[in-house]
């Protein structure tokens, strides 16, 4: 039986090596996984290497959810 783990990184910014490391990871324990990035900031380098990414806004937006 194959487990499922998903992972949520927070501010994910330039944690590239992190993604990729958790993705290395599941792979080789033959996980079934999701990495999801989230981040303020489009550019963010480690949204581009985990499976799922979204936008979210700043602490101090009134759109962010307690």
């Amino acid at each position: 039986m194959k487990k499922n783990f998903n992972v949520l990184i927070l501010s994910a910014g330039r944690r590239v090596e992190l993604v990729q490391l958790f993705k290395k990871a599941a792979t080789e324990l033959s996980i079934i996984s999701q990495i999801v990035a989230v981040d303020i900031d489009i550019t963010a380098p480690a949204l581009y290497f985990a499976d799922k990414f979204f936008i979210i806004p700043r602490i101090t937006s009134p759109e962010y959810i307690n």
